[in-house]
């Protein structure tokens, strides 16, 4: 059974139009009520950020002597940063053995940093969504904290991460709303590279510019030729298509690689790419 319930002065007086001798007595006589009839209860403390963490202290000792088993800790307009999402959840711990639930929205895109900040100040439970899916700009994605706490902190949640990708594509579909192609971890461009001095390096040691590999997550590395591309990407995709590289033709094929990117505004596609060589190359020979 989860209760809902606002803890700060903005939302007592415009929500609920109640005071805080209302909000500690009716919490507690809902919570009683509810570990009466057996259950297992969370409670929010709705609009932290606007919360005085002495009341907030207050309320969670309160809801805690009633019964109650978890404590959501809302910040229900995205207004935290870590630090103070981190020392709301430290003064929870500190005023009561309740077990705090992370509860964090995306307004300033820090949920899932909120998140992890509540989680290393005592948090034990978190709120997570598909692809951020969430009222106004979400919640934290379910990608990004399963993998940032593995990565960053050694936690492994049990879940599969070759399906991360997969699970990404079934709920976008699902809620018919593409995934942005730089949407972290799940993103079609999270493992594209195009620029020059990127595709050198990745050819060479895919960590250069890659946090963890594609395969990881279930994604595909993806090698772009356009505008930004450079010599070592044009010769390693043509030897790739089994096309014998001149390096003399390959400064020309690049410049017609530019024009083309930048004519269409748009990537060059490799079949593209294998017919501006050999346009370079009949040229080249021609002029012979």
């Amino acid at each position: 059974m989860h209760i809902g319930l606002p803890t700060s002065n903005v939302h007592l007086k415009n929500s609920v139009r109640k005071d805080r001798t209302w909000l500690l007595s009716t919490a507690k006589d809902m919570v009683k009520y509810a570990k009466d009839q057996g259950c297992f209860v969370s409670i929010s403390a709705e609009d932290i950020g606007r919360t005085e963490i002495g009341f907030l202290q207050e309320y969670a000792a309160a809801v805690h002597e009633a019964g109650a088993d978890r404590l959501r800790l809302s910040d229900t307009i995205g207004i935290l940063d870590p630090a103070g999402y981190a020392e709301r959840v430290r003064a929870v711990v500190e005023a009561s053995d309740i077990d705090p639930q992370m509860h964090c929205h995306n307004d300033f895109g820090l949920a899932v940093a909120n998140t992890l900040a509540g989680l290393a100040a005592g948090g034990r439970y978190f709120h997570v969504t598909v692809n951020s899916v969430g009222e106004r700009a979400g919640m934290p994605d379910f990608a990004q904290m399963v993998l940032a706490l593995k990565q960053f902190h050694g936690v492994d949640l049990g879940i599969d991460l070759t399906r991360l990708k997969e699970v990404s594509r079934i709920v976008a579909e699902a809620c018919d709303q593409d995934v942005a192609p730089w949407q972290p971890v799940v993103g079609d461009n999270v493992f594209a590279h195009e620029s020059g001095i990127h595709t050198n390096g990745m050819l060479r040691d895919s960590s250069t510019f890659e946090p963890f590999p594609p395969e990881l997550v279930g994604g595909e590395r993806l090698l772009v030729v356009g505008k930004h591309s450079g010599r070592a990407m044009i010769r390693h995709l043509l030897e790739e298509e089994g096309v014998g590289v001149d390096d003399s033709l390959i400064d020309e094929c690049l410049v017609e690689v530019r024009e083309l990117a930048i004519r269409n505004r748009s990537t060059v596609s490799t079949p593209e790419l294998v017919d501006l060589y050999k346009k370079v190359s009949a040229s080249a020979s021609v002029g012979i």
